[in-house]
């Protein structure tokens, strides 16, 4: 089994235990109650859990968790995430789509060739995702449009920067 984030817990809401919950795609079929979900701060250390309750507000989901019963006890996962083993995820039909957590891992390196490091995390909070690149000379945030990243390569595992001025100095 190979977990992957699904989304981070928020602040509790209210008093009887109820969570805001982030989701990195709001639109997934994964999201529903009666699910037993893994729960934890690393994808290593996770405890089975169902999802008891799940409302939506002008936010987002707000949910309530098996055993999650009070305010202190939902402040307590705070943070934690939601983890799903990959292979739940839908297949993706479309070729122009990709699951962002497939994007984790590749190398990447400008349209001349030169490397820049490794993506190691997408930020999904923003207008548009933004790559977040690590490597010998820093980190770097880099759009996911693609006039900035014209090539996604999942097979050699690598995606293609095409940098703007000023857009990989750091």
């Amino acid at each position: 089994m190979s977990l992957v984030s699904f989304g981070r817990f928020g602040r509790a809401h209210g008093v009887r235990g109820e969570l805001r919950f982030w989701p990195h795609n709001p639109q997934s079929p994964l999201l529903k109650a009666g699910r037993a979900v893994r729960i934890g701060r690393e994808a290593g250390q996770t405890e089975l859990r169902r999802v008891e309750h799940l409302r939506f507000d002008a936010k987002g989901p707000v949910l309530t968790i098996e055993g999650v019963d009070s305010r202190e006890a939902a402040e307590a996962l705070t943070g934690a995430e939601w983890f799903e083993d990959r292979a739940a995820f839908a297949p993706i039909a479309d070729p122009d789509e990709i699951y962002c957590v497939d994007l984790i891992g590749l190398e990447a390196r400008t349209v001349d060739g030169a490397p820049l490091g490794r993506v190691v995390d997408v930020m999904t909070d923003t207008a548009t995702a933004v790559l977040v690149i690590r490597g010998a000379r820093g980190q770097h945030l880099v759009p996911f449009v693609e006039a900035f990243v014209p090539r996604v390569d999942l097979a050699a595992g690598e995606v293609v920067v095409s940098p703007i001025e000023g857009l990989l100095d750091g």
